[in-house]
């Protein structure tokens, strides 16, 4: 099974074995990849003390936990979500880059309300040794409430 996320092999419960070189249609397919980040950013203040903007750029490295496959394939039983050996082709590690910023807003000398939207770019592909290469991108929008102890 040929996916983004590298190469699986999956065993048919029952059924004809496929060769070398077979096909098989799949009914549907979800892969989840499981990471843990771990980031590292500078982050710069401006603004006046009851308005402040601020600026944000770092990168995060990603660390695969493990992965979640489910499909289905016609004619063999297998279907259901489980824990397939490690694929081939997928890095253990990949690095983003983040660029972002936002604003505080201090209600009083304690409180300030907080909106962040950061956006992340993968520097290196998630997969290796694959025809393809899959690079993740995200963006995110972050808001809450700072207290200042």
């Amino acid at each position: 099974f040929d996916c983004s996320a590298g190469r699986y092999y999956l065993t048919p419960k029952y059924g004809t074995w496929p060769a070398v070189g077979d096909s098989a249609y799949t009914i549907a397919s979800v892969n989840e990849l499981h990471y843990i980040t771990v980031p590292l950013a500078i982050k710069y203040y401006f603004g006046n003390n009851k308005l402040n903007f601020f600026a944000i750029a770092g990168g995060d490295a990603n660390f695969l936990l493990g992965q979640d496959l489910t499909t289905g394939l016609y004619g063999a039983s297998y279907y259901g979500k489980k824990a397939p050996p490690k694929p081939i082709g997928l890095n253990n590690v990949f690095i983003n880059a983040m660029l972002g910023g936002g604003l505080n807003y201090s209600l009083n000398r304690r409180f300030a309300l907080t909106f962040s939207p950061i956006y992340r770019f993968s520097l290196n592909p998630i997969n290796k040794d694959m025809p393809f290469k899959a690079y993740p991108r995200s963006i995110s929008l972050a808001g809450g409430l700072r207290i200042s102890l």
